[in-house]
């Protein structure tokens, strides 16, 4: 009777090493992602940054020389998905129209938008850039999300 009581609590302990185990490789891979996320987004805002002004307020070649290049990051990540939205700084009156540019997972870049036909943000002084990445995640399968946004000034690029 003892011998049967000690293999159920060893099979218990075991179950529990075994789940314990199991939720922390979970854990682990999602901060994986999380951080191949996190690079993701500097690796884009430091192109940006690094990129001269033409490139950041033109749509094609924000498409082009920016999202056109998959980062090193993309791979890491299951079905990402990534989004580039500059805008005027601070904000016209009337609001404009931003200029978004998307990436999706088999790596095509679209203008999705883009400011009407007489307003230019080559003409601005500063502007907004929001770059956002969603995945689906490998610990749970959901969608997982993460953004950042910094304001460039013409006189900040060298280019």
């Amino acid at each position: 009777m003892e011998v049967v009581i000690a293999a159920g609590l060893m099979g218990i302990l075991f179950a529990a090493v075994a789940t314990t185990y199991s939720t922390s490789m979970g854990v682990l891979r999602g901060q994986r992602e999380t951080i191949a996320a996190n690079l993701l987004l500097q690796g884009r805002i430091d192109q940006i940054r690094a990129a001269g002004w033409s490139q950041v307020s033109e749509p094609e070649t924000l498409r082009q020389n920016i999202l056109g290049v998959a980062s090193p990051q993309g791979p890491m990540l299951s079905a990402v998905h990534e989004t580039v939205t500059v805008t005027a700084y601070p904000p016209t009156s009337p609001a404009q129209t931003p200029l978004l540019v998307e990436r999706t997972t088999d790596g095509t870049t679209t203008i999705v938008s883009q400011p009407a036909a007489g307003f230019s943000l080559r003409k601005v002084l500063a502007v907004r850039v929001d770059v956002h990445v969603d995945w689906k995640s490998a610990q749970n399968s959901r969608t997982r999300t993460r953004e950042t946004a910094t304001v460039i000034s013409l006189g900040g690029l060298l280019k």
